[in-house]
């Protein structure tokens, strides 16, 4: 979900700062606010440590050039990112907090995810 000045918000960072081709950033979580970390799914991690791809603001060059989201399970998000900052992207990340990222359902991938004993494919 998004606040009424979410695009404006984005508008005009992007407008003073043009050489940005990546912005992320800016969540306000409703629900738990742990997720199981992507390399070790036993241990959980606070969403402050994580990306979030709902606040994704990519240029369209930057993410065809980096083959989009990939299909994994757990942390396509965190990927993308980590390909963008490994191609040299100009990424900022602000603290505006105009996401809102409900984590407040019981059948979301992260929890099912945790309530499993073993594993799954890191492919969807």
């Amino acid at each position: 979900e998004y606040k009424p000045e979410h695009l404006k918000s984005r508008r005009t960072i992007l407008t003073q700062h043009p050489s940005i081709n990546f912005l992320h950033g800016g969540a306000s979580i409703l629900g738990n606010q742990y997720v199981p970390d992507r390399f070790d799914p036993d241990k959980l991690i606070h969403l402050s440590e994580c990306v979030i791809g709902g606040t994704f603001f990519i240029e369209q060059q930057l993410l065809r050039s980096l083959g989009g989201f990939k299909q994994i399970l757990l942390g396509p998000d965190a990927d993308l990112f980590e390909r963008a900052l490994k191609a040299g992207a100009d990424i900022m990340k602000t603290m505006l907090p105009t996401y809102i990222y409900h984590r407040e359902s019981l059948d979301s991938i992260t929890n099912i995810f945790k309530s499993n004993d073993k594993v799954p494919d890191s492919s969807i």
